[in-house]
C-alpha cells in the first residue's frame, strides 16, 4: 500500500487540505495523517515534495503562548486562539516525526533531506531544543524575540520565514511548483552578515561571553580551525606584499582580518568562562603564537596575547608551548608591539616556570630584549616587570646562574640583588647617580648601557624577523659595557 502509484496523490490532497485556514478541524485530522504516515522514509519524502513543510511551519507561528500561560479555562468549540494553538502543538509533533526527532514509542526514521530543509528554516538551535524541550516550550521560543549566541530571533526573522513559506504555499498549490530545495538552502537577511562559526553567532557570544554554552571544547576547536584557514591567507598576503598586514577598511583582507580578530575574542572569552576548554588548544600553539607576527594589526596581536595568557595557567598547555618552540614570536613582540609589553612580560613570568621554556628563551634572546624593557621602556610598570622577570630567572636552579653572568655583563651586580629585593628599586637606581664602594654609576656607563643594549637588541630582531629559528647569544670577546 505504502508504495502504491496512488499515495502521491493521497499526500498532495492531505497537504491541499492543510492550505485551507477556515476548516481547522479537517486542519487537525490532515496533520495528524501527516503524522501517521511519518512512519517511512519514503512517505516522509513523499510528503515533503508534497509541500507538507510549508504548511506545518506557518501553524506554528499562530501560536500564542500567553494563553496557555494565562491559566484561564478555555473550549476548543468558542475559543479560536486555543484552537490555533493546539494545532500548532500537534503540528510540531507532526515535525518531529517527518524529520526523525523522536525516541521511544514514537519513533520515525532520521530524514537527512527534511532535517536539512527544517535546519535552514527554524536554525540548529530550534531544531536541537524540539529534540530536548515540549511542544509548548518550542512553540513559546519561536514566538518569543530572542537574541544569544545560539539564536537571534525577533518580528524581522519571523516575517521573512512567513513570507517565504506564504509564497512556498501558493506556489505549490496554484502550478503544483515550489522551491527545490525545499527550503534548505534558505537564509534569513540577518543572519547573512553575521560570523557564524560552529553554529554560534560570534559577535554575539563576544557581547554574552558568560553565555552557558552546550559544548565549550567543540566551539573552542571550531573556533582554532577557522582561525587556521584565516591564519594562513594573512600570512600568504604578508609574505607577498613583503609588509604589514593591510588595516584599512578598504584593503582586500579587511573582511578575513576582522573576522579574525572576532574569533580570536571568542576564543579569549570561551578560555576565560569555560575552564577545561583550554586543554584544546594542545596542538594549536604554533597557529595561536603566529599571530603575533601580524605586524600593523595591533588589536589581533592583543587578541592573540590574552588567548595566551588564558593557557598558561595548565600545565599541559605550558609543556605544549614548549614543545611547539614558538617563544621567539612572543619575544620580538616586547619591540614590534609596545602596548602588549605588559602582557607579553606577564605571559613570559607564567611561563618562566618551566626550566624548559627559560633554556628556550635563553637562545632565542629573551635576555637582550628584556634588557632593553628595563633599560628603554617609558612605563616604569613594564620596567619593573621585566625586573621581576630577571629575579624569578634568577633564581632557577639550572640556569640562574648562567642568567646572573649574562647580565653583570652589562649591569653592575647589586642591580640584580635589587631586582631579587625590589624589582621597583632597581628601576629608580638604574635612573640615579651613585657613587660609593659597591657601585659607580652614572649618566655616562647609563647612556653606554642603554644604547649598548638598544643596538644588540636590533640586530638580533632583524635576524630573527627573517629567521624566526635565529639564535642569540654573547660574542666571545664581549666586555662589561659600563
Amino acid at each position: 500500500l505504502f508504495r502504491s502509484q496512488e499515495v502521491p496523490a493521497i499526500l498532495k490532497d492531505v497537504c491541499r487540505i492543510l492550505y485551507f485556514k477556515n476548516l481547522p478541524k479537517l486542519n487537525t485530522v490532515a496533520v495528524q495523517c501527516v503524522n501517521a504516515f511519518s512512519v517511512d522514509m519514503w512517505l516522509q519524502t513523499q510528503l515533503l515534495h508534497a509541500g507538507a513543510l510549508w504548511h506545518l511551519l506557518i501553524y506554528l507561528f499562530n501560536y500564542d503562548f500567553t494563553l496557555d500561560d494565562s491559566g484561564v479555562e478555555k473550549s476548543n468549540e468558542t475559543n479560536q486562539q486555543e484552537v490555533a494553538n493546539n494545532l500548532a502543538k500537534i503540528s510540531i509533533v507532526a515535525l518531529q516525526r517527518l524529520a526523525g526527532y523522536l525516541r521511544g514509542d514514537d519513533v520515525t526514521p532520521e530524514n537527512p533531506n527534511v532535517r536539512k530543509s527544517m535546519l535552514a528554516m527554524l536554525t540548529p538551535y530550534v531544531c536541537r531544543q524540539m529534540i530536548r524541550s515540549p511542544p509548548s516550550e518550542v512553540l513559546k521560543l519561536l514566538n518569543s524575540n530572542t537574541e544569544n549566541p545560539y539564536l537571534i530571533w525577533d518580528n524581522a526573522t519571523r516575517n521573512e520565514l512567513t513570507k517565504y513559506l506564504e509564497d512556498q504555499q501558493e506556489t505549490t498549490i496554484k502550478y503544483g511548483e515550489c522551491d527545490p530545495d525545499y527550503g534548505a538552502n534558505f537564509v534569513f537577511t540577518v543572519h547573512k552578515d553575521e560570523l557564524i562559526i560552529g553554529e554560534i553567532f560570534v559577535r554575539i557570544y563576544n557581547q554574552q561571553p558568560t553565555f552557558v554554552l552546550e559544548d565549550s571544547p567543540k566551539f573552542t576547536l571550531d573556533l582554532l580551525n577557522f582561525l587556521g584557514s584565516q591564519a594562513e591567507y594573512l600570512h600568504s598576503l604578508m609574505a607577498l606584499t613583503a609588509s604589514d598586514v593591510d588595516t584599512s577598511k578598504t584593503g582586500q583582507n579587511a573582511e578575513r582580518l576582522k573576522n579574525a580578530q572576532l574569533a580570536l575574542e571568542a576564543l579569549r572569552n570561551c578560555l576565560r568562562n569555560n575552564p577545561g576548554a583550554e586543554l584544546q588548544c594542545i596542538g594549536h600553539f604554533k597557529l595561536i603564537f603566529s599571530l603575533l607576527r601580524m605586524t600593523g594589526a595591533q588589536k589581533l596581536q592583543l587578541l592573540a596575547l590574552e588567548v595566551i595568557t588564558a593557557v598558561t595557567g595548565n600545565k599541559k598547555c605550558v609543556t605544549n608551548i614548549s614543545d611547539a618552540n614558538v617563544l621567539m614570536y612572543l619575544l620580538m613582540i616586547l619591540h614590534t608591539l609596545p602596548s602588549g609589553r605588559g602582557l607579553a612580560l606577564e605571559v613570559l613570568h607564567a611561563l618562566s616556570s618551566h626550566t624548559q621554556i627559560i633554556k628556550q628563551a635563553l637562545n632565542k634572546g629573551a635576555l637582550i630584549y628584556l634588557l632593553d624593557v628595563f633599560c628603554n621602556a617609558q612605563l616604569p610598570a613594564v620596567r619593573e616587570s621585566a625586573a621581576a622577570l630577571f629575579s624569578k630567572m634568577i633564581t632557577d636552579k639550572l640556569l640562574g646562574p648562567k642568567v646572573r653572568l649574562i647580565l653583570n655583563k652589562f649591569l653592575p651586580p647589586i642591580f640584580m640583588d635589587a631586582m631579587q629585593d625590589n624589582p621597583e628599586a632597581a628601576v629608580h637606581m638604574f635612573e640615579g647617580s651613585h657613587e660609593n664602594p659597591e657601585l659607580v654609576w652614572n649618566d655616562d656607563a647609563r647612556d653606554k648601557v642603554k644604547a649598548t643594549v638598544r643596538k644588540m637588541m636590533l640586530s638580533h630582531f632583524d635576524k630573527q624577523k627573517d629567521d624566526p629559528e635565529a639564535l642569540w647569544k654573547l660574542p666571545h670577546d664581549f666586555l662589561v659595557v659600563y
